[in-house]
């Protein structure tokens, strides 16, 4: 009964905090339009370390689609130790900010935003966590690279598609 109940807890946890995002997106997309602050951002290609490509994916809570696994820059945090928190936070995976390269960087005008998107790759081990502590994710998988979900978010899959196919990274996200 105590699993039960830890379990409705859970669920109940897991709807306010997509329900709160829904909120809050509005008047955020209101002030990024009318401020446009400018940030930095990194986002993490993590490929699994087999055979196979596998790249990790992770979809936000109140969204259906999945995207690189990333975030903002804190204040006077270096951007590979951001890209390796991001990843960490978001997806379970441990890596050292030594073993992500520096992939690309590019600029993104979504939402009225000026966001600037720094882009690491890394090998993630072949067995890792598949959890996040970050209330903003609600899934977390790999998949083939050549085999995306449907819903992967533009941005991802193009970075993707670079990747796959050795193109020069496109200046726009």
């Amino acid at each position: 009964m105590v699993a039960s109940s830890n379990m409705h807890g859970l669920l109940r946890a897991a709807t306010l905090t997509s329900l709160g995002h829904r909120l809050v997106a509005p008047p955020r997309r209101l002030y990024w339009r009318i401020f446009a602050p400018t940030r930095v951002g990194v986002r993490v290609i993590a490929t699994i370390d087999d055979d196979s490509l596998n790249v990790i994916l992770v979809r936000h809570a109140g969204g259906d689609r999945w995207y690189l696994p990333g975030g903002g820059v804190r204040r006077r945090e270096l951007l590979a130790d951001a890209a390796v928190r991001e990843l960490r936070e978001e997806t379970g995976v441990e890596v050292a900010s030594k073993d992500c390269r520096l992939a690309s960087v590019h600029t993104s005008f979504f939402e009225g935003k000026s966001d600037h998107i720094v882009l690491y790759s890394t090998i993630a081990p072949r067995t890792w966590a598949h959890q996040t502590s970050s209330g903003e994710i609600a899934d977390v998988a790999a998949f083939p690279i050549d085999d995306l979900p449907r819903q992967t978010s533009p941005g991802a899959r193009r970075r993707l598609d670079e990747l796959r196919h050795g193109a020069s990274p496109d200046a726009v996200w």
